[in-house]
Formats: structure tokens, sequence, C-alpha cells
């Protein structure tokens, strides 16, 4: 399961008074905002503070499990891929979903 993936970023129609998105150059480089007579690079790690200043949001690569808590103190899961629902016991849901994908879809699974 992990951390969600952000996979780009889409307007944000709720924040329509935020400032309009500049020109943007993406090349091998990196990112660089276009400027009247000028180009400023943008680090990696500031990409995703530029777009939501700028009224955009992230758009998330869909998961392939969902836990939900249950009242025995465990929790139920459900696999997108194969449609299966499972409790996952004594284990976390992390190391559940990963045992499932490796077990029942045949692929092993670098999970952090």
């Amino acid at each position: 399961m992990g951390k969600p993936e952000i996979i780009g970023y889409q307007a944000d129609p709720l924040n329509w008074s935020a400032p309009t998105l500049p020109d943007i150059a993406i090349d091998s480089d990196g990112l660089w905002v276009e400027r009247p007579g000028s180009r400023r690079y943008i680090p990696p790690e500031d990409v995703d503070a530029l777009y939501r200043s700028h009224g955009w949001k992230r758009v998330y690569k869909p998961r392939e499990f969902h836990a939900r808590a249950v009242d025995n103190g465990g929790y139920l899961m459900h696999c997108k891929t194969c449609g299966a629902d499972f409790a996952a016991g004594d284990m976390l849901p992390h190391d559940v979903a990963k045992l499932h994908a490796e077990t029942n879809h045949h692929h092993s699974v670098y999970w952090s």
C-alpha cells in the first residue's frame, strides 16, 4: 500500500481565486518558469508547491488495495484487481496486500 503516488496535476475548480499558472517549459534539465526576458529553474522538491499555489490539485495513481478497520481490531481488505474482500487478521494491511499480490497475482512487489 504505502504512500499514494502523484502522477500529475489538474486545475482545481474550487480554488478559482488562485493566481494563474505562469508559462512553464519542461526539458531534460527539469522544470523552468518562463518570465519576460528570463527563465527560472524550479527544483523537483518545489514543483508541488508551485502547482498548488496556483490553484492546481494533485492527481494520484489509483490504489490496488483498500483497507478499513473493523470492530474486532483487524482490517477488512479489498483488492480492486481481482475484486476479492478478505480479512487482514493479525497482520498489518500493508503486509497483507503485499502477500496477496505475490501469491494471487503472481508478481513480486517492491513496496517500501
